[in-house]
């Protein structure tokens, strides 16, 4: 999908909206879609394409559900309170003793190191998995 430059600051608005809106306990990606929808309409010049395709309406409510993920990580990383189920999962599964790497490393309080590179690994990951496919849709045509 090509996102319209021009659309670039009501993006990141709205990530930063949903960050916060992910911070608090209670809210999700639904509420954070919802308000930033509300926002983006309300600033809008023309309001008569929301409802039927407005590429705002669209890119900006699912930045902000993406962008709550990253706000419910926070406290979860930062202090070890997990914001919802997700992140309960994911605390649970740092602390298990018999873990070998994920476990010890967090006991010895090497959090945010081990997220640091399994952040990095994933970027990876998903570079090499672009880099495949455009080289497959290439060597096709």
């Amino acid at each position: 999908m090509r996102i319209e430059h021009y659309q670039l600051p009501n993006i990141l608005r709205s990530s930063g909206i949903g960050i916060v809106m992910g911070l608090i306990p209670g809210t999700g990606g639904d509420t954070a879609s919802w308000f930033v929808y509300n926002e983006v309409k309300r600033f809008a010049k023309d309001k008569s394409g929301f409802g039927k395709g407005e590429i705002a309406g669209v890119a900006v409510p699912e930045a902000a559900n993406n962008a709550v993920v990253g706000g419910a990580l926070i406290p979860t990383i930062a202090l070890g309170i997990p914001r919802n189920s997700s992140t309960a999962i994911l605390l649970g599964a740092l602390r298990i003793p018999s873990h070998r790497g994920h476990g010890s490393q967090l006991r010895r309080g090497d959090l945010p190191a081990l997220v640091s590179r399994s952040t990095r690994a994933s970027g990876r990951l998903d570079a090499e998995c672009a880099f495949r496919r455009i080289l497959c849709r290439r060597s096709s045509a």
